[in-house]
Order: C-alpha cells, then sequence, then structure tokens
C-alpha cells in the first residue's frame, strides 16, 4: 500500500489511470483509500469507486462461478449458490439503494469511513479486540498468574 503510489508516481500515472491501478491492485478497500488519497483527492475518489465496483462485481460473478460448477457435480448434497456474507452484502446494498438507511446513520458512517475517522475507529479496536478475547477466553491470562473469574 506505501510503495503504490510512489510507483503510480514513478511511471507517470495521470490520475484516472492511477485511480484504476490502485483499486484494482490493493486488496482491501481502506488501502485503497490510503493509498489514493496520498497521491490525490480526486485519485482517492477515483480509486475508492473502482474498488468499490470490484467489490459489486463479487456477487455475479461468484453467482455465475457457483452456477458453473454446480451442474457439473452429481447428485446430493450440492453447496449453497451464494455464501451468506454476500447474500447479506446484497441485502444491505439494496436496503442502502432504497433509501431506507436514515440520513443520518448514512452520514455518520461515510464520516468514519474517511480518513480522519480511521485512526479513532482502530483506535477503538485496539482496545475492544483484546479485552473481548480476554473476557471471551479468560484461561489466556492464566499462565500469567492472571484470573479473571474467582
Amino acid at each position: 500500500m506505501i510503495a503504490y503510489p510512489s510507483l503510480a508516481t514513478a511511471l507517470h500515472l495521470d490520475p484516472n489511470a492511477a485511480a484504476v491501478f490502485l483499486g484494482g491492485s490493493i486488496h482491501d478497500v481502506a488501502q485503497v483509500v490510503a493509498a489514493g488519497y496520498l497521491i490525490s483527492p480526486e485519485v482517492g475518489d477515483a480509486a475508492v469507486f473502482v474498488k468499490l465496483l470490484r467489490v459489486a462485481m463479487l456477487l455475479p460473478v461468484v453467482l455465475v462461478l457457483s452456477l458453473v460448477f454446480r451442474n457439473g457435480k452429481e447428485e446430493g448434497a450440492k453447496p449453497p449458490l451464494l455464501p451468506l456474507f454476500l447474500v447479506g452484502f446484497a441485502i444491505l446494498m439494496v436496503i442502502n439503494s432504497v433509501g431506507l438507511i436514515p440520513h443520518a446513520v448514512s452520514k455518520a458512517c461515510s464520516d468514519l469511513s474517511f480518513p480522519a475517522g480511521v485512526w479513532w475507529w482502530r483506535s477503538l479496536l485496539c482496545v475492544l479486540i483484546p479485552v473481548t478475547c480476554l473476557v471471551r477466553r479468560p484461561a489466556l491470562l492464566t499462565p500469567y498468574g492472571i484470573s479473571l473469574i474467582r
């Protein structure tokens, strides 16, 4: 993620080409946001669009591949056409597109997804994840003589 913006600059890519390069080659959406905005807001916006387009294409691609490979299987237990996370993604996408999510909630989520909110989120997760692990798995501390349950 850190090297990609430098590589795009070294290759003298115009903003659109840099956006396609970043959005098409970096795996994580947050890393695409960071890499794109390191170059410029224009590249950042376009790179995020390219990345989200890739994410949106995941559903039809998985469905087509599932149908292709499902037809070749013999009778018996067949896997579901779509994994549950893709079904959930599609439902949330439709709910958002129809406008059932209130504007205030949508804006709050959008504000949290931009770089200014990323550090706050990561700090929160850095605290919540270990605490959750220790509460759910208190045995992790017992080798150190610490017991959460008496």
